[in-house]
């Protein structure tokens, strides 16, 4: 009885074991996303090609109009002339055509400085390991800029040397803008400043907007860079260097291969022919993206 009793009170006195020590909290972190793929594809094969071309047709004819002449436009009749184009006759504003310059220089350098400013400042808030992907971008992104340049400059040459439309200046024998028997004045259809300004713009808003389509900077980018070429125009017209007309379809043909030649770029964006059954029997099927 005696011995019963110590072994009950000594399972009584043991100590309760330790707790166990309480887990850190843990937060799910799901895994990073790699980096989009770059929007945009070079096709040396068919690029290089095409810029050396056009390359050589923007230098030669610009060789050719210079050794153009002819004897002036003594026999132009103002009253041929659209009504819309016959009020630039008589326009001189030398401050415009300086502005004019200016937005020319501009809208060709400032879209590859602003893209590589873009890419190194992307390169410098990414990843570790997925840094050295910026600047050959920007490459790709060069490429197509320098592309659209020389595709819009060798076709609006050659326009002009087809059809070799009179300056305003030329129509007015009192004029002091230029003279009216050298090359330059007759090669105003249609507006080179106008077609580079908005060829460039749109092209750079088109790349920017492919490399960040969320970014609340594609609006702003779009509006300064239509801005900037639509002041562009405007100041040919007011300097008395073009007509309305030709600003009008400079503005045409430059934004229409400032969104070309960036499109045929894209990825996804290479036509594709394919065979579908149809109830009929079969039909070709045409099919890319933008």
């Amino acid at each position: 009885m005696l011995t019963a009793t110590l072994i009950t009170l000594t399972v009584l006195a043991a100590p309760a074991p330790a707790p166990l020590p309480a887990l850190p909290a843990t937060r799910y972190v799901p895994p990073e996303e790699p980096p989009p793929p770059d929007p945009f594809k070079i096709r040396w094969g068919v690029d290089l090609p095409v810029i050396g071309l056009s390359a050589a047709i923007w230098l030669g004819t610009s060789v050719a109009s210079r050794e153009m002449r002819w004897a002036g436009c003594g026999m132009c009749d103002p009253s041929t002339i659209n009504g819309l184009d016959r009020r630039v006759i008589g326009n001189v504003n030398e401050p415009a055509r300086i502005v004019s310059d200016v937005g020319l220089v501009t809208a060709i350098a400032a879209p590859f400085v602003l893209g590589l400013g873009d890419a190194l400042l992307q390169r410098s808030r990414d990843r570790p390991a997925w840094k050295r992907r910026h600047l050959p971008g920007w490459g790709k992104e060069a490429v197509v800029l320098f592309e659209t340049l020389s595709v819009n400059i060798a076709v609006t040459n050659v326009v002009k040397l087809a059809v070799r439309r009179p300056r305003p200046y030329s129509y007015d024998a009192d004029s002091t803008i230029g003279d009216p028997t050298e090359d330059e004045a007759r090669l105003s259809f249609f507006s080179g400043h106008t077609s580079i300004a908005f060829a460039m713009a749109t092209s750079f808003a088109y790349v920017f907007q492919a490399r960040h389509p969320r970014s609340k900077w594609v609006a702003p980018v779009w509006a300064l860079g239509m801005s900037l070429a639509s002041v562009t125009g405007v100041a040919r017209v007011a300097a008395g260097k073009h007509f309305w007309t030709d600003v009008i379809v400079g503005a045409a043909v430059g934004t229409s291969i400032g969104l070309l030649v960036p499109a045929l770029h894209r990825n996804a964006s290479a036509p594709r022919v394919a065979f579908a059954p149809s109830r009929t029997g079969a039909m070709v099927v045409l099919s890319g993206g933008f």
